[in-house]
């Protein structure tokens, strides 16, 4: 690692404010995966966002993208006839349950696609013209194939889309992933028509595992997440490109991350009775029972992992 992380940061300024000193916050290495490499997360002195410096470039990153990682797993069958099938499939229903709170049809760009859960669900509802984008050309294929959805296989820096020409582009978990993300916020709001939504989730700087579990915070992932950032900031940048803040909320149930938090807390730890629980799973029916009702009161005070933001072009 390099010792004096600002002789780096002057040939590498902020993607964001140009600036060129920070302080290192966290290092760690792959909790996913355990792929090999030690990373790190700088916070710049000038506007405060969380960068991994340095960080790979997407050929290398790429393979930290392993067969079975979260967004690639496969669609639902059309009867989702198995209880976890069906337990999988809220999460993408409820995402698109949001969209509709504000646009009900038109075109739609899910960037980061996947495997399509998103896109699946949302074409399920017979309301939208679907397209997406993907930078694993595997998945890209697949969700194209599986939904008969447009889907551009490449990264977002790379999709030339028509400016005012979709209603919804949505970024779930994915903003965080993105090389240069300021650029693509200035670029949603040029797909996006007038009265357009911009929807997407981003991890929670603010939220109360990050605080508990420290440097094997889920929020991390190192060295797949390249950005994390203060919702100050946030607000920001979303104002300066005529992107105006309608609503920011957690989910509820977030039993998923809290399984996640504890598996890579315990790979420091080494906890017999956590590594048992952990063997059950995290749609074991006590530990979600115990774990529901503070798991809603966190999310409601906007603590949880995870923050989803709507934003409307003006």
């Amino acid at each position: 690692m390099i010792k004096n992380i600002n002789d780096r940061l002057k040939n590498n300024p902020c993607n964001n404010c140009g600036g060129n000193s920070g302080v290192v916050i966290v290092q760690g290495n792959d909790l996913l995966e355990d792929l090999p490499g030690t990373f790190q997360f700088i916070r710049c002195d000038a506007c405060g966002v969380l960068r991994q410096e340095p960080r790979l470039d997407w050929v290398d990153l790429n393979n930290y993208y392993q067969p079975g990682y979260v967004c690639h797993s496969p669609q639902f069958s059309a009867t989702k006839k198995t209880l976890k099938e069906h337990t999988r499939a809220l999460g993408p229903k409820k995402r698109v349950n949001i969209v509709n709170k504000y646009k009900q049809n038109g075109k739609w760009l899910d960037v980061g696609c996947g495997s399509g859960l998103i896109l699946q669900a949302a074409k399920e509802s017979r309301q939208w013209s679907l397209f997406g984008v993907e930078p694993v050309k595997e998945m890209a294929e697949y969700t194209s194939a599986h939904l008969n959805v447009p889907v551009f296989a490449g990264t977002f820096e790379e999709y030339q889309g028509k400016e005012s020409d979709y209603d919804i582009v949505s970024m779930w978990d994915v903003i965080e992933h993105l090389s240069k993300p300021f650029d693509a916020i200035k670029e949603v709001s040029k797909l996006l028509k007038t009265g357009g939504v911009f929807v997407f989730s981003t991890p929670n700087l603010n939220s109360i595992d990050r605080k508990i579990f420290k440097e094997t915070w889920l929020g991390y992932d190192l060295p797949r997440h390249l950005y994390l950032f203060p919702d100050s900031l946030l607000r920001q940048v979303l104002k300066s490109q005529g992107l105006e803040v309608l609503d920011r909320f957690c989910f509820t149930g977030s039993h998923g991350s809290l399984y996640l938090n504890l598996a890579y807390w315990n790979k420091h730890h080494q906890s017999r009775i956590l590594e048992w629980l952990l063997t059950k799973g995290s749609e074991w029916f006590p530990f979600r029972l115990l774990t529901f009702l503070p798991l809603r009161i966190i999310d409601w005070l906007k603590l949880g992992t995870s923050i989803t933001y709507i934003a409307r072009k003006v």
